[in-house]
């Protein structure tokens, strides 16, 4: 009976875990010391501070290693944060309680999510679209099968499987999102895989990276259009869908038709040839690529899909480009971006694939 019980009530659980919520003083910034009492690491600041350096510190540690294997560091980041998770040291409800708690992790994730955020608008920048014009036949064929093959197989699946899913999964569009998910790539995963190689400049490197920049185009734009779809299917009324898509219109008008001849301006007539942005330009640059993903977070889109549509639509190279290289990956995306790398692999736990 005791047997029949555990299983009924396991069947009853939701699949998807409920968020969780973590009450916390807003004043617990920084401490006082800890000769004045204070326990350092109950404050958000400390805490902060030693969370950072303790993936830094093991991600740089890991990637000694795992590259002499070839692996990227977008692979060592995401394990160490599998190291850090419930599958290892996340086990330990200590460890958790002290350095990565509920009330602990939301500081370090906001801050990991705008390194993501400058990261996509860098990296769309720097996206060399002339690969586009001129592609070879192998590269435009393993571009667009990498994106829609993926998809064409997982979608129908899914759909046919979804009448024995549980019963919260069932009306809910998690489905076609994780079926759009894995048609999507990652062109600076590969652009960085190809580089730790030595293999970015060889014609397979070419072929690759060619490929891989169409199939992110491909998926972007699926991913666009489903997450239009979706947010029409649960559209409360016609108006409420027409504003949902004169929101995306609009937003991208105003990326082909302002930013982009402004960053034209500010590129080619305020800035010296040859000479990186002036920090004004800058500000205004990394101003605007911070409410892009505002913006398309507000209307209902993802976040990231805003950064990345400006960073295309702004002029690459000299001068946006090289300033975005020289001021934000020397520094802010390189500290902060492999700590969000870690905490998608902290978010593991492997005990849940076996039970």
């Amino acid at each position: 009976m005791t047997a029949v019980a555990n299983l009924t009530s396991r069947a009853l659980e939701p699949t998807v875990k409920p968020l969780a919520a973590a009450c916390y003083d807003n004043n617990l910034v920084n401490s006082q010391g800890v000769f004045l009492g204070d326990q350092p690491l109950r404050f958000s600041l400390p805490l902060l501070l030693v969370q950072v350096s303790v993936i830094l510190v093991l991600s740089a540690a890991a990637h000694l290693v795992l590259r002499r294997l070839g692996q990227s560091r977008f692979v060592t980041h995401m394990l160490v944060g599998i190291f850090l998770g419930p599958s290892v040291l996340g086990r330990s409800a200590s460890f958790r309680d002290v350095l990565f708690s509920e009330r602990g992790t939301y500081i370090l994730e906001s801050v990991s999510l705008v390194s993501l955020i400058l990261f996509l608008f860098s990296m769309g920048v720097k996206t060399d679209l002339s690969l586009l014009r001129r592609p070879s036949g192998r590269a435009v064929a393993v571009g667009i099968m990498g994106a829609v093959v993926p998809l064409a197989v997982t979608l129908p699946v899914f759909h046919a499987l979804q009448p024995t899913l549980p019963e919260d999964l069932k009306g809910s569009s998690l489905v076609t999102e994780l079926a759009v998910r894995l048609s999507l790539s990652s062109f600076p995963v590969i652009a960085d895989a190809l580089s730790d190689l030595d293999l970015l400049n060889t014609d397979l490197g070419r072929i690759a990276l060619t490929a891989s920049l169409i199939t992110d185009v491909t998926s972007w734009f699926i991913r666009a259009c489903t997450a239009a779809v979706i947010l029409i299917g649960d559209a409360r009324s016609p108006a409420f869908t027409a504003k949902i898509l004169a929101s995306f219109v609009a937003f991208v008008l105003f990326v082909g038709f302002v930013a982009r001849p402004a960053g034209r301006y500010i590129a080619y007539k305020r800035t010296p040839t040859g000479a990186l942005l002036s920090e004004g330009s800058f500000v205004v640059v990394v101003i605007a690529a911070l409410l892009s993903a505002l913006v398309t977070d507000a209307i209902g889109f993802k976040y990231m899909i805003g950064p990345m549509m400006l960073g295309l639509a702004l002029p690459g190279g000299m001068p946006i480009g090289a300033t975005m290289t020289e001021r934000l990956d020397s520094f802010f995306i390189a500290l902060f971006l492999p700590v969000y790398m870690a905490l998608s692999g902290y978010h593991t736990d492997l005990a849940e694939f076996i039970t």
